[in-house]
């Protein structure tokens, strides 16, 4: 059939208003979106990009961008992937990859991306949608984390509670065998040595629990802060240690100008305190323990040194005194520390929003002591 002048002309303005409407659902679609959309050509030229989601999600004016270098925002070594993914797809293999892309404020964020093959007028061109996976990565990332330190959470605590048990199990052997011989005398000083050593092995063991609890807690987000005052948990803690040690000569000093000091926190600061305490009791070769705590006031936080007598640390092992036992330098077993104790003084003081590091107690003298500083952030309401 043939078309005369006007009714091809009614088809033409037809189609023009079809254009226009599939142009409209197209933009308002790519501008509303919460993805990234690409319009690509067989050069890997960038045809149309929803310039609204991309400021959105990084920061930039698509105008401020030359697209032809759009490439340098990707993060260098997922370039090649991106061409490589690209030339897959056109080349009839459709993927979903990820990648990293850079923020204006400079920070890289992840983009989970897949595309579709169409024709336009005969010529091959491809739809790119990125979706933002950051947050997922990082969620990701920290399950990983704590998945690996839950692994070795349990690693240390079937070493140490082993070690622990097979301590206990020569004390009461000794026992055993000074009780069953009737020629010998047993020394009550020495049934008393041996019985108290069971009951620090017991102690230990109860506290190695205990802390195996409080990270898995810790690592399963069941952690809240709430209004928590300092100086009250440092005094249990000092009395705590007097108690636990009593075959120890002990001074704990405590310097604060104020009765209180108050942060965002909860009880489990004690053991933060507690642990720091207890090392700088178990590792000294001193007669006299000698720990002075000092608590101070800064514009935005509280400061508390824990300052000790003990061995020391070497400088360059200062931070891997922190990390569990399995992650650290074998060397280190030495100091600072059984199994999780500095590891889970760590978690809690991040988790408070503090930050936790240890200095010499007389700079550049490792072997005169330790300073363990912690700063934590002031209460407000």
């Amino acid at each position: 059939m043939k078309l005369n002048l006007e009714e091809q002309n009614e088809v033409e303005k037809f189609l023009r208003t079809l254009s226009k409407i599939k142009e409209f659902e197209y933009s308002a679609i790519s501008e509303y979106a919460n993805d990234l959309i690409f319009a690509i050509d067989e050069n890997f030229e960038i045809e149309h990009i929803n310039k609204k989601v991309f400021q959105k999600l990084l920061g930039y004016s698509i105008d401020d961008i030359p697209r032809r270098e759009l490439s340098q925002i990707i993060y260098p070594d997922d370039r090649t992937k991106l061409l490589d993914e690209l030339t897959l797809l056109f080349g009839g293999k459709e993927n979903i990859f990820t990648l990293r892309a850079q923020h204006k404020n400079g920070e890289y964020l992840w983009f989970e991306a897949n595309g579709k093959i169409y024709s336009d007028d005969g010529e091959k061109k491809a739809i790119l949608i990125a979706r933002d996976i950051t947050e997922r990565k990082r969620a990701e990332e920290e399950l990983k984390k704590a998945y690996n330190l839950l692994d070795v959470v349990k690693d240390i605590f079937a070493h140490d509670i082993t070690s622990l048990l097979q301590n206990i199990h020569s004390a009461t052997q000794l026992i055993e065998q000074d009780l069953q011989d009737p020629t010998k005398k047993v020394s009550p000083q020495r049934l008393k040595d041996l019985i108290s050593t069971i009951k620090t092995q017991i102690t230990r063991a109860n506290k190695l629990s205990s802390d195996v609890r409080k990270i898995s807690k810790i690592e399963k987000s069941e952690f809240t802060l709430e209004k928590t005052e300092l100086l009250e948990l440092i005094r249990q803690a000092k009395d705590f240690i007097l108690q636990s040690f009593p075959e120890h000569t002990i001074n704990i000093q405590i310097d604060a100008t104020k009765n209180s000091y108050w942060t965002r926190g909860n009880e489990l600061l004690l053991d933060v305190f507690e642990n720091i305490l207890i090392n700088a009791v178990r590792y000294t070769t001193e007669e006299r323990v000698e720990i002075r705590i000092q608590v101070s006031e800064e514009d935005t936080s509280m400061r508390i040194e824990f300052i000790d007598n003990g061995i020391g640390i070497p400088s360059h092992k200062k931070e891997q005194i922190f990390e569990a036992r399995a992650h650290r330098s074998p060397q280190l077993d030495y100091v600072k520390g059984l199994g999780i104790g500095l590891s889970l003084v760590k978690k809690l003081v991040q988790k408070s929003n503090g930050q936790i590091w240890v200095e010499d107690r007389v700079r550049g003298d490792p072997a005169k002591g330790s300073k363990f500083i912690i700063t934590l952030p002031k209460y407000r309401s």
